[in-house]
């Protein structure tokens, strides 16, 4: 069967994950634009994964972590007027129509006529909040407490409900501004690999994306607590 991690394997666990994502977006980092052809200042994301969730994580048996399927990865251009990244469009509304909703970010979550500006790598950084939620609650879909297909049990309802309404409510949560709850055991935890966990993850479900961590601000954070634990 699966051993059981500890809490330090968790963290190795989400610190990789953390850094591959830093990594995917500050591809061009180490590859500075000498000859002045573009005009996006070093350091910008240039590439995003576009569908980073933890069922394109492979884990290795050293806690390597792979990540996997950039078969619809983007390319992020250069606003030069505005002095930002392009950024891109996603058309479609979580939790509406067939669009299954439980772990977008707030600005995916958002009427068409409500989005005023494109999506970026914060979006992707909410998306990891989402991975670390899964890594300490052990729960797949965020907002859902129980899942009996074709039923699916909504957090502080004991309702059940068919997907797509399940999807509609998670939808409301998320707009609202609500974090997906942890565990009693794991949310009044004094372990710091926990807490460091869930610092990250907080940070990775910031509402304003604007003032959400970037990927490399989380990964930094797992990365100091588990220096401190110390990794071996």
């Amino acid at each position: 069967g699966k051993k059981s991690l500890e809490s330090k394997d968790l963290l190795i666990y989400a610190r990789n994950i953390s850094i591959g994502l830093a990594d995917i977006h500050e591809i061009d980092m180490d590859h500075p634009d000498t000859d002045n052809i573009s005009p996006m200042p070093l350091g910008m994301p240039t590439l995003l994964h576009y569908d980073f969730r933890h069922h394109n994580m492979l884990m290795t048996d050293d806690n390597r972590v792979l990540i996997s399927d950039f078969n619809i990865a983007q390319l992020l251009r250069w606003e030069t007027d505005e002095k930002r990244t392009c950024g891109y469009w996603w058309y479609d509304v979580c939790g509406v129509g067939s669009i299954w909703g439980t772990d977008r970010s707030p600005e995916e979550c958002m009427d068409k006529n409500e989005r005023v500006h494109p999506l970026t790598d914060k979006t992707e950084v909410f998306h990891l909040g989402n991975i670390l939620n899964f890594i300490l609650s052990k729960t797949k879909f965020p907002f859902i407490s129980q899942v009996d297909r074709p039923y699916f049990w909504v957090e502080g309802d004991d309702k059940k409900y068919e997907m797509q309404e399940a999807s509609n409510k998670v939808r409301d949560k998320i707009l609202n501004g609500n974090h997906p709850s942890l565990p009693p055991e794991v949310a009044n935890s004094d372990d710091p690999a926990i807490k460091a966990m869930i610092e990250a993850r907080n940070k990775a479900l910031t509402f304003d994306a604007s003032k959400r961590a970037s990927a490399r601000d989380v990964a930094n954070i797992l990365d100091k607590a588990l220096s401190q634990i110390g990794e071996r």
